[in-house]
């Protein structure tokens, strides 16, 4: 499974929606608790849709991949070793 850590993928939501998180240190604390439901959930945490879209596109921008468009797709890469 593809991940990266809190600070990284706060970094790469804060570059795509700047303005959204404005305490670093809670934005950290948030996309922690996100990645660690991601390590357990992969299924259900990848969406395309609301905040945790967001967040799954903050992923791909932190991991450096170009994200595609379905869900399926999107799983199938970062559960790829």
């Amino acid at each position: 499974m593809k991940t990266v850590t809190p600070p990284k993928l706060c970094l790469a939501y804060r570059e795509l929606y700047p303005g959204e998180i404005s305490d670093i240190a809670d934005g950290e604390r948030i996309m922690g608790n996100w990645l660690d439901r991601y390590t357990r959930y992969p299924l259900d945490s990848i969406r395309t849709q609301n905040w945790h879209g967001k967040v799954t596109t903050a992923l791909f921008k932190a991991l450096g991949l170009k994200q595609p468009k379905t869900k399926r797709d999107m799983v199938r890469i970062l559960l790829e070793e």
